[in-house]
């Protein structure tokens, strides 16, 4: 893979290299180390969220990252005690349990 002039984008396989840094899927690909990352007061949006899951084909894996992420949200939620429309809900029985929505009046 050959590096990229600064400013350039080109594409190897299914990667973007631009500034010399990897893209797949929107994303930069790039390996850090944990202890530089700041985990605390992180309030990604629902959007954000899906993005983030929707990069991953296994479903299995999916549904652990939403459910992961948008506990924040519902916490938070429950902790107001009333429910508005669009809070972001998890489904919790029937054909859609484990789907997360945004809570709407129809």
């Amino acid at each position: 893979m050959s590096a990229s002039a600064r400013g350039t984008v080109t594409k190897s396989r299914s990667y973007f290299i631009y500034n010399n840094e990897m893209f797949k899927d929107g994303f930069l690909e790039k390996d850090v180390k944990t202890t530089t990352l700041i985990t605390t007061n992180v309030n990604p949006t629902y959007e954000e969220i899906t993005a983030f899951a929707n990069a991953f084909e296994d479903k299995a894996a999916k549904a652990k990252i939403l459910a992961t992420l948008t506990a924040p949200l519902i916490a938070a939620q429950r902790q107001s005690g009333q429910l508005k429309i669009g809070d972001f809900v998890e489904i919790i029985d029937g054909d859609m349990r484990h789907h997360f929505r945004h809570f709407r009046k129809d």
